[in-house]
């Protein structure tokens, strides 16, 4: 009986490394096409910025100098005004794929992440501070990104990390960049999925498209 039990333990052995690579390769292949719809919404989420710009000559606020509780604004997120009352965006787009198991402890908890340049360190900004004048970041995060920034959250699932000056690939000395998502150290790397106003991958300093040309359809 012995030889019998060996072979069945080898089988079930190579069964659960079958039902393993499989399990891997949907986990790939599902990261993948969450990649490739973050940067689509990425992209979208920005043309349709720019034409509220073009459109009504300011760009849209994220929230930052909103009370918290507003129905209507929150800290960093794309505001309803990009899609009531003119639809300059499908509301589709706001979601973020790798958020979508978050919490709804928050309004737009699971949302793609939006800053207004202006609205969090301009003008703006005076409206919850005690001194007056714009904040000492403003002229590093127009630098930086211009008028805007969006960030998805990246396979990781998470904002961030952000790093020192040091690391991260900058060009200003604004001092906590989110550290952007590399793929070369692996599918599932930490890192965000960024763009802005100035880059469509959130630094100007970065290639601009990846070696295999995957960047590219997202400008």
């Amino acid at each position: 009986m012995a030889p019998k039990v060996g072979r069945a333990t080898a089988l079930l052995t190579l069964l659960l490394a079958l039902v393993l690579a499989g399990a891997q390769r949907f986990d790939a292949a599902s990261t993948l096409a969450n990649l490739t719809q973050a940067r689509l919404r990425l992209r979208s989420l920005a043309e349709g910025i720019e034409t509220y710009q073009v459109t009504w000559g300011i760009y849209p606020y994220d929230g930052y100098n909103y009370a918290a509780g507003d129905g209507r604004y929150n800290y960093w997120y794309p505001p309803l005004e990009l899609t009531t009352p003119l639809a300059f965006v499908d509301a589709a787009s706001f979601q973020d794929p790798f958020r979508q198991s978050a919490p709804e402890t928050l309004w737009q908890s699971r949302h793609i992440r939006y800053t207004s340049i202006e609205s969090t360190w301009g003008t703006a900004w005076d409206a919850l501070q005690t001194t007056a004048g714009s904040s000492v970041y403003l002229a590093d995060a127009r630098l930086e990104w211009g008028e805007y920034r969006l960030i998805s959250a990246g396979p990781d699932a998470l904002f961030g990390p952000t790093t020192p000056p040091a690391n991260w690939p900058g060009i200003s000395n604004y001092p906590a960049c989110n550290l952007p998502y590399d793929p070369t150290n692996g599918l599932e790397s930490t890192g965000d999925l960024l763009r802005s106003q100035l880059s469509p991958v959130g630094y100007l300093n970065l290639p601009q498209e990846s070696a295999s040309g995957g960047w590219e359809v997202y400008r």
